[in-house]
């Protein structure tokens, strides 16, 4: 039961990353959704928490990034920086607009489509012409809009450059764009990329290791499924209770040598009675049991 030992260890336990732990074990378990906006996500869920959250960036008024209340301006270029690292291109864009950097979204709208990167080229020139720029020609031109830049000059005055424009354009002279108008498909990674995943994951595990946080550590190897080696680190931090119970609801192979950790430790503390527990367990080491019943019967205490 994932939620009574996640009330007894956050109830007990100070420890950094374990409600991404938990939400780990409880998808492994019992199917539930982890939650968005913890730090470590399970990797078949990953695109989509970090989508929600670019979504949230978005569409909240008041948002703490890093402990710091933000504007509006800091939280799409968040949004954006995520559909970027997702490969949602158009998202990318779009957000690049809400936040004024027409420029940048011009320029990444080809990764979509070269139909899009048109529209967006006039719907830019549209933008300029409300407010009356003269960059509007150079947009309404580039996206073949001839008409529309002959407008502007007339409305502005301006007959030798509509004339010129209108010849130019008469004469052929301004060339349509071209290219498919089907968008650009995704591709997936190369053979072998789940190797890469779970080096990828190894290398932020031991970074947190490394800074402490051995739970938030064993989180990140689960979030690639990487069994043994979440097990590993909670056991090499001597977080042995936490082991023997992520050990157990994920099925892990080195369970009985947590169990032997965990009963060897019992014992030195006198619980005997805790060992045996322990030892009985259908994954526990039948022969360490009976070392376990010749020193009882036989009187000896172990040394801590």
């Amino acid at each position: 039961d994932v939620d009574k030992y996640r009330r007894f260890f956050d109830f007990f336990g100070l420890h950094f990353g374990l409600e991404d732990l938990w939400d780990i074990l409880d998808l492994h378990l019992n199917g539930k959704q982890t939650n968005p906006l913890n730090k470590i996500q399970p990797f078949t869920e990953m695109s989509e928490s970090y989508r929600s959250k670019a979504i949230q960036y978005e569409s909240t008024t008041s948002l703490k990034i890093g402990g710091h209340f933000t504007r509006k301006e800091d939280r799409l270029n968040a949004a954006a920086k995520i559909y970027l690292k997702l490969g949602d291109i158009e998202s990318y864009c779009e957000t690049e607009i809400k936040n004024g950097n027409w420029e940048k979204a011009i320029a990444f709208a080809p990764g979509v489509s070269i139909d899009y990167w048109k529209q967006l080229l006039e719907r830019h020139a549209d933008h300029l012409e409300e407010q009356k720029m003269e960059d509007t020609v150079a947009y309404h031109l580039i996206s073949n809009n001839a008409d529309k830049a002959i407008d502007f000059f007339k409305e502005r005055g301006e007959y030798e450059d509509a004339l010129l424009v209108s010849s130019v354009r008469e004469n052929g002279g301004y060339k349509s764009v071209s290219g498919t108008s089907e968008k650009v498909e995704s591709t997936k990674g190369p053979a072998g990329g789940g190797n890469q995943l779970r080096e990828v994951a190894t290398h932020l595990a031991n970074d947190y290791f490394k800074q402490g946080y051995p739970v938030l550590a064993s989180a990140t190897h689960l979030s690639v499924e990487d069994k043994l080696s979440a097990v590993s680190k909670l056991v090499r931090a001597n977080e042995l209770y936490m082991a023997y119970i992520v050990a157990k609801i994920i099925g892990s192979s080195d369970l009985p040598s947590v169990i032997d950790k965990l009963a060897q430790r019992a014992e030195r503390l006198g619980f005997r009675d805790i060992a045996f527990k322990l030892y009985e367990d259908p994954k526990g080491d039948r022969e360490s049991l009976s070392l376990l019943c010749s020193r009882v019967a036989g009187g000896v205490e172990v040394s801590s």
